[in-house]
Parts: C-alpha cells; sequence; structure tokens
C-alpha cells in the first residue's frame, strides 16, 4: 500500500510540473499547414527588387500569382476576383506613386490616379465597388488621408480633406458591419514627442493612437478606444465586437498582437515576440473569428506566414519560400 501512495505521489507531481513547464508560454508551435477553404492572399518581395503578389489556398496549398514587378515600395494590394483585376500602388512617370490597376491574366498596367501624391495601404469594398486608400494627397503633406476610389466611374473622393494635423495611421474595412475602423494620431502632438526626447535624449513616446468606427461613405460614427502606443496594423471581426491590433508601447519593445474587446473595453494580449517568433505583425482575422493569419521571423531571420488558433492557442506555419519574404496578407471578405 506505501508503494503504491509512493507511486501515486510521483505521477501526481510529475503532472503538476508537466503542467507548469507547458503554461510557461503563449502557444505551442506547430509547423504544420493547416486545412481551410479560404484564399489567403500574400504581398511578398524577392531578389530584392522584385514584389509578387500571390493567391494561396489554404486547402490545398496551391498558389495563384496575380501580380509580378519591380519592387516600388511596401508591397500591397487588393483583388477583385469578379473581373479578375488586382490592384496596387507603384511609381509613375512624375515620381508620384499612384494607384495602378492589372487584369491578373494580361500584362498592361492602368493608371488609375493621377492628381495624388502618394498611396499605398488598400482595401476593397467589393459589393460597392469601391477601393479604400490611405494617401498624402499633396506633395508637402505631412499627414494621411483616406480616400476612396470607385472602380465604375474612377472618382477619387478624399474624406476630411480639409484636415492637416491628424492622420491616418491604419485602417480595416468589414463588408459584414459595413463600416470603417480607422486610427489616427496627431501630427503635432509627435513631432513635440520626438522633439522632447532628442532634447533629454530619451526614447520618443508614441502620440494617441484614436480607434474610429466610420460609415462605409465615410461618415464618422463613434470613438473606440484611445492608446499611447506605436500601433501598425488592425483588423476587424466579422461579428464587429472585437479586432486585433498590432502595436508597440515603446519603440524598443518587442511587438505585440492583442485582442480588443468593445463589450469588455480592454486589451487582451494574444502574442508578443519570443525567441522562436520576432517581430510579429500583419495580425488578420479569419472569417470564423476562432484564429487570425500573421508574418513573424523564425530564429534564421526568415519571415513566415503564421496561423494562430484562438481556441487551443496553438500556432501554425502556413507559408514559407526561400529567398522570398511576405510583406503583408489579406483576405478578401
Amino acid at each position: 500500500m506505501k508503494k503504491i501512495f509512493i507511486l501515486f505521489s510521483l505521477v501526481f507531481l510529475f503532472l503538476i510540473i508537466f503542467i507548469a513547464v507547458n503554461n510557461k508560454e503563449i502557444y505551442t508551435l506547430k509547423l504544420q499547414n493547416t486545412n481551410n477553404n479560404e484564399q489567403l492572399y500574400i504581398n511578398t518581395s524577392y531578389e530584392e527588387n522584385y514584389q509578387r503578389t500571390i493567391k494561396l489556398d489554404l486547402n490545398t496549398s496551391r498558389e495563384k500569382v496575380l501580380l509580378k514587378k519591380n519592387y516600388d515600395d511596401y508591397p500591397t494590394s487588393t483583388y477583385f476576383e469578379e473581373s479578375n483585376d488586382i490592384y496596387f500602388p507603384g511609381k509613375v512617370k512624375n515620381g508620384t506613386q499612384q494607384l495602378l490597376q492589372k487584369n491578373a491574366s494580361e500584362n498592361r498596367i492602368n493608371v488609375l490616379t493621377k492628381d495624388l501624391n502618394y498611396v499605398d495601404f488598400l482595401k476593397l469594398n467589393k459589393k460597392e465597388k469601391t477601393i479604400y486608400i490611405r494617401t498624402l494627397v499633396k506633395k508637402d503633406d505631412r499627414n494621411f488621408h483616406l480616400a476612396t476610389f470607385d472602380i465604375k466611374t474612377g472618382d477619387v473622393y478624399i474624406w476630411n480633406d480639409k484636415e492637416n494635423d491628424y492622420s491616418v495611421v491604419t485602417f480595416d474595412f468589414s463588408p459584414f458591419q459595413k463600416n470603417l475602423l480607422v486610427v489616427t494620431k496627431s501630427i503635432k502632438e509627435e513631432f513635440d514627442n520626438i522633439s522632447n526626447a532628442n532634447k533629454n535624449n530619451i526614447s520618443p513616446t508614441a502620440p494617441t493612437h484614436t480607434f474610429s468606427i466610420y460609415n462605409e461613405s465615410g461618415t464618422f460614427q463613434k470613438e473606440e478606444l484611445r492608446l499611447n502606443s506605436f500601433v501598425k496594423t488592425v483588423s476587424l471581426s466579422s461579428d464587429g465586437e472585437s479586432f486585433l491590433l498590432n502595436f508597440k508601447d515603446k519603440l524598443e519593445d518587442t511587438s505585440k498582437i492583442g485582442l480588443y474587446s468593445k463589450s469588455k473595453k480592454k486589451i487582451d494580449l494574444l502574442l508578443e515576440d519570443t525567441t522562436d517568433l520576432l517581430n510579429i505583425r500583419e495580425p488578420i482575422f479569419n472569417f470564423k473569428n476562432n484564429g487570425f493569419y500573421f508574418i513573424a521571423d523564425d530564429t534564421s531571420n526568415t519571415a513566415k506566414a503564421y496561423f494562430f488558433n484562438l481556441e487551443d492557442k496553438t500556432i501554425k506555419e502556413i507559408w514559407s519560400k526561400k529567398n522570398e519574404q511576405p510583406i503583408s496578407l489579406y483576405l478578401i471578405k
């Protein structure tokens, strides 16, 4: 009986140690493919001077190259499957960066805008045949605006065109809720923070980042959150009840991915840099809201695309390629 008790005690102690060790990490890393019917779009860079846009079938791991071109700037795009057109920013003859369009089965590239100074991030509203773009409107502008491009008419509408301080940091569009989450910051506050940091030889603090909801036509609805952190990207859940954000509290801090719940009014930390995954970035919700895709660098400083399962806290590698780096990700919602 005494031997049985000792054996039971040892087993119980082993289980406690096992549970404690396995709860040190936020997640478990599983490097394998995931079964999913979603189509993930990956903007990549390779050979230093080129970029590609790849349509990845997550169920079969088959790739379709939609765009291959010289590397102009941060690779980003959006794809309108109905017409097989891919939209992306690119430099034109006068040195500005405009919104361009190319049919995925043709070679010709069309310049869609001409009066903007710089275009980068894009989101598609396929039902309304509208593309949301982040843009520096004029040559001397310091703050980014949101604008809409009407695919049918070619018209461009600049949101809050009289604003000259608050700048759009990033945004996301939800066709399910028919609204946008827009993150802005004050250029003046940012400049003051940098000046103070230089004066005192310290790291600059982040300007206040304001998270606001707009309807799909550009009308302000409400403010959701104010955060004094450096925010890179956001992603809205399909039910509209939460959003992901990629941020750093300080410039020298590790990169984090958090989940903001509108009902709780708080951010829960989901993921941050570890020895296995570095510079985590670009989180985007999947359609079921039970996980998200993101990019991170591994221990060999190679960028790969992953999927984080919110239900069991596991991570699966879903895409990587030798000598090619994923830069940004999106789904067509």
